[in-house]
């Protein structure tokens, strides 16, 4: 069984929706940033404050490893996973990967309600216009690294559940 990958902008909700199906599923949960924060003992913030993104991305190619080695797992991954392509060839050889998306707007409101820092999407201006640069310079690995896009603008929790279990059942067929 290949496990299933979520990928997706910062904020649009990877790890909550993430967990809900994991459970839903009765498979094992695992989020890689978090993987890494539990490791290092740092916040995300912190590792790139003390070590640089550099260093962030290669603790992350070693997580994704880790994290893809077993089956039966829902894997939440950070935002910029998409950015190596070693990572994309794993993902998408070990794994059904799924680009979680929503609208600017969704993704800015779900930030500004968690208490997690996000270090790319730290600085002045708007909130929303730094998402959307972001957003817009990663669109098309995006979509280049997933196996299946789902936008989850208005889809409860049991909907996305639903949509997941069903299109990874078709796609392993395929």
């Amino acid at each position: 069984m290949k496990n299933i990958v979520l990928i997706g902008m910062s904020g649009v909700g990877k790890s909550v929706k993430g967990r809900f199906l994991a459970k839903n599923m009765g498979w094992r949960f695992l989020d890689t940033d978090k993987m890494i924060s539990d490791e290092m003992g740092m916040t995300i913030e912190e590792i790139f404050e003390k070590y640089g993104e550099p260093y962030f991305r290669e603790k992350e190619k070693e997580i994704l490893r880790a994290a893809m080695s077993g089956e039966n797992t829902v894997i939440s991954t950070g935002g910029g996973i998409i950015l190596d392509p070693e990572n994309v060839k794993l993902m998408k050889e070990q794994g059904i990967v799924f680009f979680l998306h929503g609208s600017i707007d969704s993704i800015a409101s779900n930030i500004e309600s968690s208490s997690i820092a996000r270090p790319l999407l730290a600085g002045d201006g708007e909130l929303r216009d730094r998402i959307e640069r972001l957003y817009r310079s990663r669109e098309a690995l995006y979509y280049s690294s997933c196996h299946m896009a789902i936008h989850l603008d208005g889809m409860t929790r049991s909907e996305f559940s639903r949509k997941i279990k069903d299109s990874y059942r078709k796609l392993l067929t395929c």
